[in-house]
């Protein structure tokens, strides 16, 4: 029992089990190299395009070119200039009302002004915490223009902005 207990006997024994499965993998392997290999002699090309949608499921079918006429495929035309696009209208003003509507939190009102995003603002003053910056590069101030006990009232660019007692802006 002691002789087994040895670490030389141990390291023995384990280098004959690996030369032992090393020797049966050599084997194995000798075999499988004398199996016949099916290879692909010829593929028609029927056969390949009937069984893309099977390996691909999503298949898009190409498009066929479109063909032009012989005065429109001239390379000169290819380099000629593009003509411009219709003028687009103008794009609409933004609402600005929406960004301080959601920017705005009303904590409190009070007879002359509102607690708005934990300041106080009087009736008429700018409300420069929320300043929003224009499409011009303008920074737009909003103001507010009243307070009453569930609704405080905000002008910007001219657009007027209502938070009432119970919308996300109220607090």
């Amino acid at each position: 029992m002691k002789l087994l207990q040895s670490s030389v006997i141990q390291m023995a024994l384990a280098g004959g089990g690996l030369a032992l499965i090393w020797s049966g993998l050599d084997t194995v392997t000798e075999n499988i190299k004398a199996l016949p290999v099916l290879q692909v002699e010829h593929v028609a090309d029927q056969g390949a395009e009937a069984a893309v949608p099977e390996i691909f499921p999503v298949w898009v079918a190409p498009r066929a070119a479109a063909v032009t006429s012989s005065a429109d495929g001239l390379v000169d035309s290819a380099f000629s200039a593009v003509p411009a696009p219709a003028e687009e209208q103008a794009p609409a003003e933004p609402l600005y009302g929406e960004a301080l509507a959601a920017s705005a939190r009303v904590q409190g009102t009070s007879g002359n002004g509102a607690f708005i995003n934990e300041r106080f603002y009087a009736a008429g003053d700018e409300i420069a915490a929320l300043a929003v910056p224009s499409a011009d590069g303008v920074t737009l101030v909003p103001r507010l223009v009243s307070a009453g006990r569930d609704q405080v009232v905000m002008l910007i660019a001219g657009q007027q902005v209502v938070v009432r007692k119970g919308d996300a802006g109220w607090q």
